[in-house]
């Protein structure tokens, strides 16, 4: 279990996201379906399904698999990764995340003198660029803080580094109690600041998830 279960009751991403797996992949066999003008009744014949199991499959009620999958991608005439959720182990898979993040999180690539960047949004304020925040400033603290420390400084500044990723979002609100341990009247702005953050992450994660089972 996460530990940010453990320490404020909430629901666990994984749980979240594997409820929302098969969802997922029905949205974009019907979206890519859709696309090509195509009945369900269409696409069923292809696959050797009658067109109320394939509704079934677009409406995430049954999760597709593997195999099946391959069927509907041929029958689509796509890769049967762009109807599964990528990984990032690879260059073709970290592709296809990004496409998905284009289609959901309004990302858009964008080219600043030689180098490709992804900007969110206007790249300034709302959506993913309060995320983004949040690991930048964790980020510059640790890249400031390494020249000036001893090898066991270091090792330890990288594993709190690697935590605040492996507890994330949970990490976040466990910081600023280890924060408040340490510097109880000096740090109190910041941890209230991070507090605000964590809750209203988990506020906006349980309003998609409510929007998601509508």
């Amino acid at each position: 279990m996460a530990i940010f279960m453990n320490m404020f009751g909430g629901e666990d991403f994984a749980d979240i996201n594997e409820d929302r797996s098969g969802a997922r992949i029905g949205e974009r066999i019907k979206k890519i379906r859709e696309a090509r003008e195509m009945t369900r009744a269409e696409l069923g014949e292809l696959v050797g399904l009658d067109q109320n199991r394939v509704q079934q499959y677009e409406n995430g009620k049954r999760k597709p698999k593997i195999p099946l999958l391959k069927k509907f991608a041929a029958a689509l005439g796509v890769e049967t990764i762009a109807l599964m959720d990528p990984t990032t182990e690879s260059y073709v898979g970290a592709m296809y995340a990004l496409f998905q993040m284009e289609e959901k999180l309004d990302m858009k690539i964008v080219k600043k003198d030689d180098c490709y960047c992804l900007q969110f949004g206007d790249g300034k304020f709302g959506g993913m660029n309060n995320y983004l925040s949040k690991w930048y400033e964790v980020r510059q603290a640790l890249d400031e803080a390494m020249p000036n420390l001893t090898d066991e400084e270091r090792k330890k500044k990288v594993f709190d580094y690697n935590m605040f990723e492996w507890t994330y979002p949970g990490g976040i609100a466990m910081n600023a109690y280890r924060k408040y341990d340490e510097h109880p009247i000096n740090r109190m702005q910041e941890i209230r600041e991070d507090s605000e953050y964590f809750k209203s992450m988990m506020e906006e994660v349980e309003r998609s998830s409510q929007e998601d089972n509508r």
